[in-house]
């Protein structure tokens, strides 16, 4: 009887702490118990999570919910994908960001689906797979982890890569505790710093990945989940420990790194890679362009892990919103722009195709001031991709001559109307976004536009015109045409 009092009386101090911590922590720091579509693998905190299948509200744009399938192996698609690659097939992998991953859209309006379906429709028996394991917030280093720790197993004949500056200059491996470096050269003599055959490689083993597994296989870990702010709460710090953060580490001085490896060098010096490139450094003041030596240096290593499974990597360079729509004047780039060696590296930019493109379809391919592509935008993306690789000769050979998409063809103009249809009646139901609305439906004519001014400059104006409507409003002008009220629209207004 005393070992059934002693169960007891545990069993009711146990609950009752437990009780009284989830109430702590549910009013001193809530957590929010919606299921994410992330979690640790590979050493990264944030690769996508296996057999995942829900719809996803934007953060963005409140109301607009997406669908977002993941299979078992952490790729954004339906069915199972084996390692072993069929016969006849065809296999590309892409890794990127968000707008790969195909962030605000479903399953069947991402880039990669659409890339898919426009493949196999011109082939004439060949069958083309676009795997899809890009989630939202990888940079470079997040891409090269994958690939060597997962995405080679699939055996793809081509990776494409996403390349943007802000993916360049989010790579910091020098200031990580947890990113292992070698064989830094440092010849002191003529200022340069050799970067010659560096390793990168995150601190991984294979428990890391198990230990979340069995974390689910918890009883009723799926009500815990999703009711209590405790089970959350230690869930992230849990998450923490098995893939510390990759994204944001404790940053070391660049000018005590450089002094780290050489206190004797000079404020001018030259990074040097593979002694093939080198990129000079302005002053210690500024580490872009040693961040830009790394970003090339992990292109190399991916080229290399490409080609070590017997796959051709591929560069491509999407432009952002405000490139496209012609905001570059008004609002000033964060990161500047990096030329890259192109005679070392298989690169490649859609920035005219895509400019050219929108001028010629009335349909928005770029959700309102965000980066990431409207249903339309993903669509006429993997189209003018597909072109791109049948003009660089990426694609295997087949009797069917394949011929490039007519973008601006009536069929396509349509279809990019149609796919956006919904998204432009759910900008028109909600008030709030009535200027996003505007900036979504380029079709509106010069007279719609102008009896709608005076309600959009008012709507402004009711919220403390904040700087993003003034530039919201801008787009607007400059859209018609209209540069000098564009520059008014940033100026007017307290």
């Amino acid at each position: 009887s005393s070992w059934i009092e002693i169960t007891i009386c545990a069993t009711l101090s146990f609950t009752v702490v437990t009780l009284f911590m989830e109430f702590l922590v549910s009013f001193l720091i809530p957590q929010s118990l919606t299921e994410t579509y992330i979690e640790p693998a590979y050493g990264i905190r944030n690769s996508l999570k296996a057999n995942f299948k829900t719809d996803i509200e934007s953060p963005v744009f409140p109301g607009h919910y997406f669908k977002a399938t993941i299979n078992g192996n952490r790729l954004r698609r339906g069915n199972e994908v084996s390692y072993e690659k069929p016969q006849n097939t065809f296999r590309i992998m892409c890794l990127g960001d968000s707008r790969f991953f195909g962030f605000e859209v479903n399953d069947n309006q991402t880039l990669t689906h659409y890339l898919e379906k426009i493949l196999n429709h011109f082939s004439d028996g060949i069958r083309f797979e676009v795997l899809n394991g890009s989630p939202t917030g990888w940079d470079l280093l997040g891409d090269y982890v994958y690939y060597k720790k997962e995405g080679y197993k699939y055996k793809p004949d081509l990776v494409l890569l996403n390349y943007s500056p802000n993916r360049l200059y989010s790579i910091v491996p020098f200031a990580n505790s947890n990113l292992k470096t070698s064989n830094f050269k440092v010849e002191t003599s003529n200022g340069k710093i050799n970067l010659q055959n560096v390793q990168f490689d995150l601190e991984y083993t294979a428990l890391r990945d198990f230990i979340p597994g069995l974390i689910k296989k918890i009883p009723f870990y799926t009500e815990l989940r999703s009711s209590s702010h405790l089970f959350t709460y230690l869930l992230k710090k849990i998450n923490v420990l098995l893939a510390p953060d990759v994204e944001a580490p404790k940053l070391m001085g660049f000018k005590e790194f450089v002094n780290s490896l050489s206190p004797k060098l000079a404020d001018e010096l030259i990074w040097q890679v593979d002694n093939s490139v080198e990129i000079k450094q302005n002053g210690l003041d500024n580490s872009n362009e040693f961040k830009t030596a790394i970003f090339y240096v992990f292109l190399k290593q991916m080229m290399d892990l490409a080609k070590g499974s017997g796959s051709e990597l591929v560069t491509l360079d999407f432009p952002s919103y405000k490139k496209l729509y012609g905001l570059k004047a008004f609002l000033k780039e964060k990161f500047p722009k990096i030329v890259l060696p192109t005679n070392l590296l298989n690169l490649g930019s859609l920035d005219e195709r895509l400019k050219t493109a929108q001028d010629q379809i009335d349909s928005p391919l770029f959700f309102p001031m965000d980066n990431h592509w409207t249903p339309a935008g993903n669509y006429i993306v993997a189209l003018l991709t597909y072109n791109f690789l049948l003009e660089k000769n990426l694609l295997p050979e087949q009797k069917k001559v394949r011929k490039p998409v007519i973008v601006n063809s009536q069929q396509v103009t349509e279809t990019a109307y149609l796919l956006n249809r919904n998204l432009v009646k759910f900008f028109t139901k909600i008030p709030s976004l009535l200027i996003r609305h505007s900036v979504a439906d380029k079709t509106y004519t010069d007279n719609y536009f102008k009896a709608m001014k005076p309600e959009l400059i008012r709507h402004l104006k009711n919220n403390n015109m904040d700087l993003r409507g003034r530039f919201e409003l801008a787009l607007i002008y400059l859209r018609s045409k209209n540069y000098s009220e564009a520059v008014s629209a940033l100026s007017f207004g307290p």
